[in-house]
């Protein structure tokens, strides 16, 4: 399990649902990679930009070594 999961709700409400679907996402990607140490997810509703409504960001923090 990720030992840090940090949610960030931007000009939006989080909601128990949202969040939830976040954290089995996240429980998914950790099943790929199980070297993750922490993440940060950003939601931001964005109003006046057409197309998607939504700009989801995905900061992982990884241990280097993983990397070679």
């Amino acid at each position: 399990m990720i030992a840090t999961l940090n949610l960030t709700f931007r000009r939006m409400d989080a909601t128990p649902a949202l969040e939830a679907l976040v954290r089995a996402e996240m429980e998914r990607l950790e099943r790929v990679f199980a070297g993750i140490v922490s993440a940060h997810v950003t939601i931001e509703r964005d109003h006046a930009r057409g197309g998607a409504p939504y700009d989801v960001r995905i900061e992982l923090d990884i241990p280097a070594a993983t990397w070679w």
